[in-house]
């Protein structure tokens, strides 16, 4: 391979400050046979010598720390805990007709309810006057009520 010596007027790539990308530059200095001194040939910007911007590395490194992989299964049983709750709940008031939700419905405890989007879901608490919470087949949502 031969190495080009630099010469002012010489054409090359830069990022350029005005433009934010890299671009065709004409050196015009040279500072101990380094780039110094460029002019964009496209938008006519003169700006010091700029290489292109270093693309960051991704956080990820493709393992999985100890932390995180306690945290998914700390997840994971707490889904599996409440569905079998779930579960238990709906076995206990299998007996009852579920109330349609809607959000001015007037509910109490330990009663079903029937959801357009979440299914089958069994009355947690009521919370103050407007709020309930209530477990459904896939967890735990807080919904509004009358």
């Amino acid at each position: 391979m031969t190495n080009k010596t630099l010469s002012p007027g010489d054409i090359l790539d830069a990022y350029c400050t005005k433009c934010r990308k890299m671009m065709n530059h004409t050196l015009i200095a040279l500072v101990d046979e380094k780039p110094s001194r460029v002019k964009c040939n496209t938008c006519e910007g003169e700006h010091n010598f700029r290489n292109p911007p270093k693309t960051k590395k991704s956080a990820s490194s493709g393992r999985t720390t100890a932390a995180a992989t306690k945290k998914a299964l700390a997840i994971e049983a707490k889904k599996t805990e409440q569905r079998e709750e779930w579960e238990k709940s709906c076995a206990a008031l299998a007996n009852t007709s579920p109330t349609t939700y809607s959000m001015d419905i007037v509910v109490k405890a330990k009663t079903l309810v029937q959801h357009k989007k979440f299914g089958l879901g069994v009355v947690q608490n009521v919370i103050g006057e407007n709020k309930m919470t209530v477990l459904f087949q896939d967890g735990e949502k807080l919904l509004r009520c009358g």
